[in-house]
């Protein structure tokens, strides 16, 4: 039942309490043809005003949600729509690294896995401050996925005019320290890498942008290689046990110039094991795509989410600075 039915049952209903009430309340020896015609004019008054608030209410109401729908088609009218291009990626064979995480101090044998693209728009409108949130999942085909990595440090892009003809890179660098990515992708042939995107256009309205493909590995000799590199892997923590501990100790004495050295003879002789293939280039293809507009407070934890996962990789960069300021 709506309303407009209930105020047509509602309205005689509080007439007939009003009467009753009357004659109730009411001493016998005051109840008189001319007090009765004042009450029922200030209950007619009363009943009146209260089917006034309740249809002025609805319609208010009825008003706001139209501003509402009315707001939100002008804000999607100008619709960005960031489109990646020739996506490409590859990936380095295992290797050891430094880094702040660790003040320079640690050699740590790890693969990586770079991908990139261009970025164009072809949307009505410009595409302002694109963040993005990358990850690699796991590229078996059961339907739930399993992140396996994140990366930690994206760069914006600033804005992305509607049609530019210069379209903007993007680069992202997965450090595999555990081996997760690369013995799923030995077991399964393929890695899924998966983007969000959140982005304004130039009225203010909020979009995400969810994109994922499919990161394959290009050839039969190619799968042999990464097998062999991954039992590389298993047996390296025992055989550069002596070059990891010397690099440590070079670091914390400040012989630098030393420490680098056996850096880059171990992994001179890391390649020589791997025979000189050292990256293996990976194909791709596209998986899935899909847009909406968000609302504000939806932008805004996607934003707070990113800048939480990072926060650790910059407090370390920022203490390396300064130690050597």
């Amino acid at each position: 039942m709506n309303r407009t039915w209930i105020l047509v049952a509602l309205v005689p209903t509080l007439f007939a309490v009003g009467i009753v009430a009357f004659f109730v309340l009411i001493p016998r020896e005051s109840i008189s043809l001319t007090n009765l015609i004042g009450y029922m004019s200030s209950l007619s008054t009363s009943i009146m005003v209260l089917v006034y608030i309740i249809t002025t209410s609805r319609q208010l109401n009825t008003m706001h949600n139209q501003l509402e729908e009315m707001q939100y088609s002008r804000g999607v009218q100008i619709q960005p729509l960031p489109y990646f291009e020739k996506p490409k990626a590859d990936l380095d064979l295992p290797r050891f690294y430094v880094g702040p995480q660790t003040d320079f101090k640690k050699m740590e044998l790890m693969c990586m896995l770079h991908v990139g693209f261009s970025v164009s728009n072809v949307g009505n409108g410009p595409a302002i401050a694109i963040d993005f949130l990358p990850m690699i999942c796991s590229g078996s085909r059961v339907k739930e996925q399993i992140i396996l990595l994140k990366e930690t440090l994206c760069s914006r892009i600033d804005c992305v005019p509607s049609g530019d003809r210069d379209p903007k890179p993007a680069e992202f660098h997965f450090s595999d320290k555990e081996h997760k990515a690369v013995e799923d992708l030995a077991r399964n042939g393929r890695l899924a890498f998966g983007c969000e995107m959140v982005f304004k256009n130039s009225l203010g309205t909020a979009f995400r942008e969810q994109v994922a493909f499919w990161l394959t590995i290009a050839s039969e000799k190619d799968l042999e290689t990464l097998t062999s590199s991954l039992k590389r892997i298993k047996t390296a923590e025992i055989d550069f046990s002596k070059q990891v501990k010397r690099y440590k100790e070079l670091m914390n004495v400040g012989r630098t110039e030393e420490a680098k050295k056996v850096l880059d003879d171990a992994n001179a002789l890391l390649e020589k094991d791997l025979g000189k293939q050292i990256v293996l280039k990976v194909e791709t293809s596209w998986g899935a795509f899909d847009v909406r507009p968000i609302s504000s407070s939806d932008y805004q934890k996607l934003l707070d989410d990113k800048l939480e996962s990072e926060r650790a990789t910059r407090d370390a960069i920022r203490g390396c600075s300064k130690k050597n300021e």
